[in-house]
């Protein structure tokens, strides 16, 4: 390891954040500002499904465990898909299409 100060590499994360539109890139949330409690709702889909993850300011952290199988995140990633689909239908204008920035 390059770095001393650093002996244990405790995890990996993908933090996602995406927009209403396409097109013009306008953020789902602001950054700093949710009065809708959009990520609220979003990490509370997700719980109810066994997803465990959670938000910081506008962003769902997605943060696996080191020690997972294919399958198991293979079926995580399923949980995902159908939340932020829900989300997709029900905030963005751009239906269908990947809106994740």
């Amino acid at each position: 390891m390059r770095v001393s100060a650093m002996s244990v590499i405790s995890g990996c994360s993908l933090p996602l954040n995406w927009s209403r539109d396409k097109k013009t890139k306008e953020v789902l949330v602001p950054y700093g500002r949710d009065p809708e409690g959009i990520m609220k709702s979003i990490t509370g889909r997700l719980a109810k499904k066994g997803f465990m993850t959670y938000s910081h300011e506008n962003m769902v952290i997605v943060a696996p465990p080191l020690i997972i199988t294919e399958a198991q995140l293979r079926e995580e990633m399923v949980k995902l898909d159908e939340v932020l689909g829900e989300v997709d239908a029900q905030y963005c204008t751009t239906k269908g299409e990947s809106t994740l920035s």
